[in-house]
């Protein structure tokens, strides 16, 4: 079984930091958020 995988880098489309996380909308529709606890200060 043979399977083609396209390359391609993902497009941020918004980002948005609020007081608790950081959340990134790609252009495929994706969204990633995380908690800003994880950044080091």
């Amino acid at each position: 079984m043979n399977i083609l995988v396209e390359r391609f880098e993902p497009l941020a489309v918004d980002v948005v930091c609020t007081k608790d996380s950081l959340r990134v909308v790609l252009a495929d529709g994706r969204e990633i958020s995380v908690p800003l606890v994880w950044f080091p200060t």
